[in-house]
């Protein structure tokens, strides 16, 4: 039979678990934000002349989309944290 003690240990692994992953994740689909320049956005080829304009917009709105993935990782890793930390505080429960 489960003690109050491991109980509450294992109610909380699984979404430390989670969490750690989730937020690991984000990470990793924020490492891997490509910059896009305009013209290929909107399927056109590069025009004549230079495209610097396009490129710009392109890394701001990549730059965009990792500082979001980036924010919500955080988010997630503090959840793991804290997370952790009740597990960690089971030890005190008596059983």
């Amino acid at each position: 039979m489960l003690t109050l003690k491991t109980a509450a240990a294992l109610a909380l692994v699984l979404p430390t678990l989670a969490a750690g992953l989730w937020s690991a994740r984000l990470w990793l689909k924020s490492s891997r934000v490509r910059v896009v320049p305009l013209y290929a956005k909107l399927g056109q080829i590069e025009p004549v002349g230079g495209a610097q304009m396009d490129w710009i917009v392109g890394q701001l709105e990549a730059n965009t989309l990792t500082g979001d993935l980036n924010a919500k990782a955080a988010t997630w890793s503090a959840v793991t944290v804290i997370l952790s930390a009740l597990a960690s505080l089971t030890n005190l429960l008596p059983g």
